[in-house]
């Protein structure tokens, strides 16, 4: 399967300029290592994308050659098209704002 999604959380949307506590949006475990990764974020979504368009031209760690979805990337923000949707809240950066939210990756062997 190939991934390039937008995963919203719907109880952090109302909230999406208030000053709220990091939570845990996303949790993956390795299936060969055990090794998990947690993502805590203050965001309202996380955007998952799968290496769709990896081709084996980029070597990974020792070499490795990665092939389509063969990877994951987890990306914390605001929601699409945020800027056109004033009732979404104020994402935009303006000048004199300061831009200042959290997203931790925790790992742990399981």
């Amino acid at each position: 399967m190939k991934f390039s999604q937008n995963i919203l959380y719907p109880s952090r949307a109302a909230r999406a300029n208030a000053a709220i506590a990091a939570a845990r949006c996303a949790r993956l475990t390795g299936d060969r290592s055990g090794i998990v990764m947690e993502v805590w974020t203050e965001k309202p979504g996380v955007q998952l994308y799968t290496g769709n368009f990896l081709d084996g031209t980029v070597p990974g760690k020792g070499g490795a050659v990665h092939q389509p979805r063969q990877a994951v990337c987890l990306e914390t923000q605001f929601f699409p098209d945020s800027p056109n949707h004033p009732e979404w809240g104020d994402v935009l950066l303006r000048p004199g704002r300061r831009y200042d939210y959290t997203t931790e990756y925790r790992f742990v062997r399981g």
